[in-house]
């Protein structure tokens, strides 16, 4: 079950490359060792202490934020990425989602088939469920919030991933960098993608739309927190 989140999670590195490089810790997540192992690549992050991971993000948070805190925190993802562990593990709990937790650098809380509803969203696509992944440092802090869905492309994939941008203008107003369009015809061919981004002095929001052969249109929206 995990192989096709993986696929999905390689081709999202592809819209957000600055945003990956920077918190390279959320390609450590328990889903993404195995794309490692398979690809025979050997990565020192799997092997260090969350200290260290820290350190190497911290360092690289600068290139990413912005100079000007965002504008609301008025979401279900932004009270997720800025409220406590505490806060983020009840409202899992009180929605009975299937959650798995693991220590890879960094503790991450993967919760799957989680409804639009319990984002904040109205579903475009009443099958689609997404997957809410929450990354937290050694002192327990959230550090990043990434939520992944997937659906056909077409239609449905453009709903998806309008939805998603309207709700995001809605709250963070217009974002700081876009590349490509939402829109049936760019999600339509392989690997065909769109994203956008919002670079604030305490949190970066993207939103990444990619046309995996196979496997759909995946759509991912990634938040991290920048208050190190």
């Amino acid at each position: 079950m995990r192989r096709p989140l993986l696929a999905r999670s390689l081709a999202f590195a592809a819209g957000s490359t600055v945003a990956v490089v920077a918190f390279i810790g959320l390609l450590h997540m328990p889903v993404a060792r195995p794309l490692l192992m398979s690809l025979e690549a050997w990565c020192p992050v799997l092997n260090v202490p969350a200290t260290q991971v820290e350190a190497m993000q911290a360092a690289a948070a600068g290139a990413l934020m912005g100079t000007e805190p965002a504008p609301s925190r008025e979401s279900t993802a932004l009270r997720l990425v800025f409220g406590s562990a505490a806060d983020a593990d009840a409202w899992a709990r009180a929605r009975s989602f299937a959650c798995e937790t693991e220590s890879r650098g960094f503790e991450y809380r993967w919760c799957r088939r989680v409804p639009a509803s319990a984002l904040g969203r109205i579903d475009v696509d009443a099958a689609q469920d997404r997957e809410v992944v929450i990354a937290r440092d050694s002192n327990g802090r959230t550090r990043a919030v990434d939520i992944l869905a997937r659906t056909s492309a077409g239609a449905a994939a453009t709903a998806l991933a309008q939805t998603a941008a309207l709700d995001l203008r809605a709250v963070l107003g217009e974002p700081t960098e876009r590349y490509g369009s939402f829109d049936a015809d760019a999600l339509s061919e392989p690997f065909g993608s769109a994203s956008m981004r919002y670079a604030f002095s305490d949190v970066v929001v993207t939103l990444t739309a990619t046309n995996i052969p196979g496997s759909g249109v995946a759509v991912r929206e990634q938040y991290l927190a920048m208050n190190w």
